[in-house]
């Protein structure tokens, strides 16, 4: 198990560090940005924070290899995991203002995010056991 989150952990902080860089450039490609000065300190902010993110919110994801527990039980925890660190870390970076309408407005978007993914993960466990389920019958194992 450490193995599998240490491996999670590692993409996820290559993807963040990809994503971080994605939307700096684009961020200054769109505001007509040809030449910039960066502050090493926020530059660190945000390096340190996508990073802390990324590992989080990967490595968690080995709570869903848990099958004693339920689906709403593994996406409700995951969901405790990795929302404390984020909101401190996306504050930190200043990607958020220290305000709790922003807070509350973050929260919400979370919130929503993670519904949608139990949803999509849902609607996909019920096309694979139909699919299953079809692949039996065509072999002669009945349910």
């Amino acid at each position: 198990m450490i193995k599998s989150i240490l491996k999670r952990g590692l993409l996820g902080i290559l993807i963040s560090i990809s994503l971080t860089v994605i939307v700096l450039l684009a961020i200054l490609l769109l505001n007509g940005y040809s030449s910039i000065t960066l502050d090493i300190t926020i530059l660190t902010k945000y390096f340190t924070s996508s990073v802390i993110i990324g590992f989080i919110a990967f490595a968690g994801s080995v709570l869903f290899d848990i099958e004693k527990w339920s689906l709403i039980i593994r996406t409700l925890v995951h969901f405790v995991i990795t929302y404390i660190p984020i909101i401190h870390f996306i504050k930190y970076a200043g990607w958020i203002p220290n305000s709790t309408l922003y807070q509350a407005e973050f929260l919400s978007l979370y919130v929503l995010f993670y519904i949608l993914h139990f949803f999509w993960y849902v609607t996909n466990n019920k096309k694979d056991a139909a699919y299953l389920n079809e692949q039996l019958q065509k072999i002669g194992v009945k349910k």
